[in-house]
């Protein structure tokens, strides 16, 4: 899991020391329960929650990543190369 996606689950505290005085790394129990939660929150996306998600969404560019509950929702672009991750201008679907 990279380093952004590891700061928007878990905050910056378990990072890297150099962003927190109360430097704890994230612990493999942790990881499987932010990866639970991210599911679950997946797995209940509705056309209600869809409205609130911003229309600019960036994604790692490493490995293949499955885009068919995203592309469900919304039209893509073909996405912007911005270091290590792509910007999708994304649109709602009717």
């Amino acid at each position: 899991m990279g380093v952004y996606a590891r700061s928007v689950i878990f905050g910056t505290k378990g990072i890297t020391p150099a962003l927190s005085l109360d430097f704890k790394p994230i612990q493999q129990n942790e990881m499987s329960g932010g990866s639970s939660r991210h599911q679950a929150y997946a797995n209940s996306f509705s056309a209600k929650r869809r409205s609130s998600v911003r229309s600019l969404m960036p994604f790692t560019c490493r490995g293949n990543f499955n885009f068919s509950n995203l592309d469900r929702w919304y039209e893509r672009d073909a996405g912007e190369r911005v270091g290590d991750y792509t910007l999708y201008q994304l649109k709602l679907r009717n």
